[in-house]
């Protein structure tokens, strides 16, 4: 089965995204935008993984979700990858770089024991879009700098996740939630 683990996001922002998608949209600029309810931040794509393998990934996530405290997330503005020449994808920016690219890490070295390689290149941001042509990506920069986005939201435990690919897109089934340390 397909997996990766990710930070799970609010009902209420998957919500505000989706609707920020929707305007984005009438910009008409040639894009798959991701279902409102497929949103995340994802800390590590494993990929194809076996039944057996499961249980040492869990206990991997109960781990580190046992030495993290719970942490707020901002939401800050957008970017686009490759950062350079010709975007594929359009995604929202976080504030908090560095203590999730910190968490991903860890568990990157976690999981590096158990055989997954380590990609060593990490950047929290929440994908929107994926760019299919450059056409009218102009209009859509423009709209971009009329939103306003400084959301912030709870970040209360790592999702383990299984990603089915079909024609209309994946879907995502959890497979695990490891919740973080309540902070006192």
């Amino acid at each position: 089965m397909r997996t990766f683990i990710a930070v799970e996001l609010p009902g209420t922002l998957k919500k505000q995204l989706g609707t920020l998608a929707a305007s984005l949209s009438t910009s008409q600029v040639e894009a798959k935008w991701v279902d409102p309810a497929n949103l995340h931040i994802t800390l590590k794509f494993l990929g194809e993984v076996t039944e057996e393998e499961l249980p040492a990934i869990i206990s991997v996530l109960e781990k580190l979700g046992q030495s993290h405290n719970r942490f707020t997330v901002k939401t800050a503005g957008f970017g686009c990858f490759p950062p350079r020449g010709k975007p594929r994808v359009l995604f929202v920016e976080t504030v908090q770089q560095r203590f999730l690219q910190a968490l991903a890490a860890e568990l990157e070295e976690r999981l590096a024991d158990l055989g997954f390689a380590k990609e060593g290149r990490f950047k929290a941001h929440i994908t929107l879009a994926r760019f299919k042509g450059a056409h009218n990506l102009p209009r859509l920069k423009q709209q971009l700098e009329t939103v306003e986005l400084n959301e912030v939201f709870t970040v209360a435990a790592l999702t383990l996740y299984k990603s089915t690919l079909n024609s209309r897109g994946p879907s995502y089934q959890v497979l695990h939630v490891a919740k973080l340390k309540a902070a006192r």
